[in-house]
Formats: structure tokens, C-alpha cells, sequence
């Protein structure tokens, strides 16, 4: 039936059409016609004729131009093919509606056995997508420890070991085992902030059951939270400054904060006085450590590098600058 209906509405138009072409083409017609041309109006055939003329020819408007000198004429010879096509048109529609319906049914008492197939389906194409992902990225498979510990050798941030393989620094950082709390600090560009995102991708990617992108001999443990301030917390809608801004959301980690919590801090309490900055910090490490988290932070306070000499909980790593070219080499030790 649908193609029936397809093949009359194609042989109704090729008719109508060479009828237009005759009328436009007709010497008769040459002083009433605004163009030697065909078009439709809501699915009806008509010829352009001008708007002075429309007297002159059988027929109905249809339309009248913006400017008022063209009307759209349906010349009285093409009234009823133009009836046939509407009706052939809404014959075809309401087919296809019928088509669909049985379709629809059809799907539906199949429809378990669909959606099996599609979250398999779903499953196979997050396998592939992972393991391309792995190896555009150099990952590997950690070992998976209880212990919520990060040993990671040669990790690299996967963005910026896809846009350059070829100078991408890897670096070894530990955590959770001789220590809970690292405070790395810099010169800035020095990829401090690289390092935080680093060690968060690997604890995210290894808790989604992805590779990471680090060493095979890596260990990393499986966290109830992580949580982490990176960027300016600066909000104006809120009447936050940079320096409020960070400490709202410090507030929340230490309320959330246990031994099982990954917090990762960029630049710890910045947009005040240096002294004050630096004691506020130190407060909010002590505090921090107590609960057991293990914690990772960026400083420029040389008074948060020496809690490394009084309590063993801290540990303290830079990344280095070559002297010599006077660039930072991105290696954290």
C-alpha cells in the first residue's frame, strides 16, 4: 500500500507539472504571467501571476506577494489534480502513522530482550572506549589496594600526554604509607597544579575500574571521597572574594573529612595577609590530619614547609627549575 501511494503521488505530480509548464508556456498567458515559473502554497500548486492580471485566468488566489504585484494563482484546469495530491498526501501520512503503530507494537513485545541487548551493547562500547582511551594515554592496570594509599610511578596527566607524548614528565608520588599529607611548592608554571590533577584523574580513573596513567607497579586504594579545590573561588553572585570563597569550601571538607578522604588543595588560603594566610593554612593541615585523610597541597608559604620537620605525618616536594635555561622542568621531587 505505501508504495502505491507513493508511485500515484509521483505520477500525479509529473502530470500536474507538465500541465503547469504548458500554461506558463503559452503565448496566451505571456502578459499575465509575473514569472515563467511554478511553486506551491500550502501544499497546492500555483503559477505567479500579476496581481492586475489575475482577471484574466480561471482560477483561485491562493496568496498575494509582500509587495503586492504578484498573486499566487491555482489555474481552475489544476483544481482537481491539486485535490488529488492533498488527499493522496494524507492517505500516505496516515499509513505511515499505521506502519509505525505495528512497528511500535511489535518493538514492544520485544522490548525486554531489547534493552538486554543495548545495555550489553553499552557495556562493549565503554570497553572499547576505555581500552582506546589506555592506549592513547599510556595506562596501565594498578594494583588495587584496601588501604586508601597512592603509590604512583611515572604518572602523567593523559590530556597533556595526548598533546605532546613525546616531552610528557612523569613523576613518582606516594601517599598513605610513611606519610598522609604532601605539601608540594614551586615556582608557578612549574606544574604544581598539574601534579593535583594528576593524582586526582589516577584515584578517579582506578575507582571507575579505568586504567591509569602510570606504571603497571602502581598501587592505589579506593577512597569514599575526594575532594578537591583547584581554581579561583571567587563568586560574585554570592559575594564571595577568592580568599571567603576557598574558605567555604575547606569548611565543608573538614566537616566531611575522614581517614578514607582524598583532599586536594590548590594554593591553601590565598587573597589575605601572607602571615595570617600561612597560619590559617597551618591550622587547617593540623586539623586535617587528625581526621586521617590523606592530603595533598600547593604553597608558596615556606612556614607550611617546615611542618615536614616537626611531625612526620607531612612530607614536603617541589617541583624543580633549571638554573641554567632558567625554565621549570615540570619533575616533582
Amino acid at each position: 500500500m505505501l508504495r502505491k501511494l507513493k508511485r500515484d503521488i509521483h505520477a500525479t505530480r509529473i502530470d500536474i507539472e507538465k500541465r503547469l509548464s504548458k500554461i506558463i508556456h503559452s503565448p496566451d498567458n505571456e502578459k499575465i504571467l509575473q514569472e515563467k515559473t511554478f511553486t506551491t502554497v500550502n501544499g497546492r500548486y500555483v503559477v505567479l501571476v500579476k496581481s492586475g492580471m489575475r482577471g484574466k485566468i480561471n482560477g483561485n488566489v491562493h496568496d498575494i506577494s509582500a509587495s503586492g504585484a504578484t498573486v499566487y494563482f491555482e489555474p481552475a484546469e489544476i483544481t482537481q489534480i491539486n485535490n488529488n495530491i492533498i488527499m493522496l498526501d494524507r492517505e500516505l501520512s496516515q499509513e505511515i502513522q499505521k506502519i509505525l503503530a505495528e512497528l511500535t507494537i511489535a518493538v514492544a513485545a520485544h522490548g525486554d530482550y531489547l534493552d538486554a541487548n543495548l545495555r550489553v551493547l553499552t557495556f562493549f562500547d565503554f570497553i572499547n572506549a576505555a581500552a582506546k582511551f589506555s592506549i592513547m594515554t599510556r595506562s596501565s592496570e594498578p594494583v588495587i589496594s584496601d588501604e586508601p594509599i597512592l603509590k604512583l610511578y611515572r604518572a602523567h596527566h593523559p590530556l597533556l600526554h595526548i598533546m605532546s607524548p613525546d616531552t610528557i614528565v612523569s613523576n613518582d608520588v606516594e601517599l598513605g604509607t610513611d606519610y598522609n599529607a604532601l605539601i608540594i611548592s614551586g615556582a608557578n608554571t612549574g606544574g604544581k597544579t598539574v601534579m593535583l590533577k594528576t593524582i586526582g584523574l589516577c584515584t578517579l580513573f582506578a575507582m571507575y575500574g579505568l586504567h591509569i596513567p602510570a606504571s603497571p607497579d602502581s598501587i592505589i586504594g579506593i577512597f569514599s571521597n575526594i575532594m578537591a579545590d583547584i581554581g579561583d573561588d571567587q563568586n560574585l553572585s554570592q559575594s564571595l572574594s577568592t580568599f571567603s570563597g576557598q574558605l567555604t569550601i575547606i569548611n565543608d571538607i573538614l566537616k566531611q573529612a575522614d581517614e578514607r578522604t582524598l583532599v586536594i588543595i590548590d594554593e591553601i588560603i590565598v587573597g589575605t595577609n601572607p602571615r595570617q594566610g600561612a597560619a590559617l593554612s597551618q591550622s587547617i593541615l593540623e586539623y586535617m590530619i587528625d581526621t586521617g585523610s590523606r592530603i595533598v597541597v600547593t604553597t608558596h608559604y615556606t612556614e607550611l614547609k617546615e611542618l615536614a620537620v616537626n611531625d612526620s605525618r607531612f612530607r614536603n616536594g617541589s617541583v624543580t627549575f633549571n638554573l641554567e635555561t632558567l625554565k621549570p622542568t615540570y619533575e616533582l621531587r
